[in-house]
């Protein structure tokens, strides 16, 4: 599997051939952890490729180390754990797997999400006021389920209908209630939001007047219109499984769209991930997020 790269990597063009190897030193064979071909030699994988420390050193006059450096071209300035030089950007470098992510292009943000959160059955059994304690079911069942995330460092949920026609976006500073210090309650007010809903394109900003108040087990109550008039408010968060026998308007999201969910952004900022659109895209008519397993 030998391959001529032209690609810049750290600053340097490295014109010869290459024989990829695995972490045994062997020549690639399908299904192998090896290094993508679309690779370019970085200092800290340099020692897995075939007889090619020797021929560096030489072709350049300077020593190769074992050290993880950043990309001196990463054009968005995002953490991850290296970057493989290609013809046109970067690739996301995954050291654990030990080879370029899915030979992904890293064109822009780095925006990841994480599902914590499902309901299918009136809203979520959950009284934590969306603070990430509550764990219940089955992550990635039909069910309900919940999982925890109160000691993750982030800043934005996304809510979603199951079967990902509707998402709203939020940071903690527009949710408000216990999710900010001092807490910030309130009922019926205007709250800024970013929503993807069927027809719609982008991510759009606008304002949803909902509630997040103190002693109310079922909040917050977030929808993605205006709360009242009540019959088309579209809820599409609420806790304590209120709704299931009452006031049916409330719940008409969830039972039109197989349940609802929650997503927190783990990797990347509102702006870019959101506001900016970097977080999924359309395949198919549908809004596809760029979610990782829970850890």
């Amino acid at each position: 599997m030998s391959i001529t790269k032209d690609g810049a990597c750290h600053g340097q063009n490295f014109p010869v051939s290459y024989t990829w190897t695995n972490t045994t030193g062997d020549p690639c064979q399908n299904g192998d952890t090896c290094l993508d071909t679309l690779c370019a030699i970085d200092q800290y994988y340099v020692s897995l490729l075939e007889d090619d420390v020797e021929l560096v050193n030489h072709w350049y006059g300077f020593e190769m180390n074992s050290t993880t450096p950043e990309c001196v071209s990463n054009p968005t300035n995002v953490q991850y754990d290296a970057c493989c030089a290609v013809s046109n950007g970067y690739a996301r470098y995954v050291s654990t797997e030990n080879h370029c992510k899915d030979q992904e292009l890293l064109t822009g943000p780095l925006c990841e999400v994480v599902l914590v959160r499902q309901a299918v059955n009136g809203f979520h059994p959950s009284t934590d006021n969306l603070a990430g304690t509550a764990e219940y079911g089955t992550l990635g069942s039909n069910g309900n389920f919940s999982v925890k995330f109160d000691t993750w460092d982030f800043d934005t949920f996304i809510f979603a209908t199951k079967d990902h026609t509707h998402f709203q976006a939020m940071t903690k500073e527009a949710l408000g209630g216990s999710l900010v210090d001092p807490p910030e309650y309130y009922g019926d007010q205007a709250r800024n939001i970013h929503s993807i809903q069927p027809g719609y394109t982008e991510w759009v900003g606008s304002t949803s007047k909902m509630y997040f108040r103190t002693k109310f087990v079922e909040d917050p109550w977030i929808s993605m219109t205006n709360h009242w008039p009540i019959e088309n408010n579209k809820m599409i968060y609420g806790e304590a499984t209120v709704g299931q026998e009452r006031r049916g308007y409330h719940r008409s999201l969830l039972y039109a769209h197989e349940g609802l969910q929650v997503y927190v952004l783990k990797t990347g900022s509102y702006d870019d991930c959101i506001v900016d659109g970097w977080v999924g895209k359309f395949e198919n008519g549908l809004y596809v997020l760029n979610e990782v397993p829970y850890e």
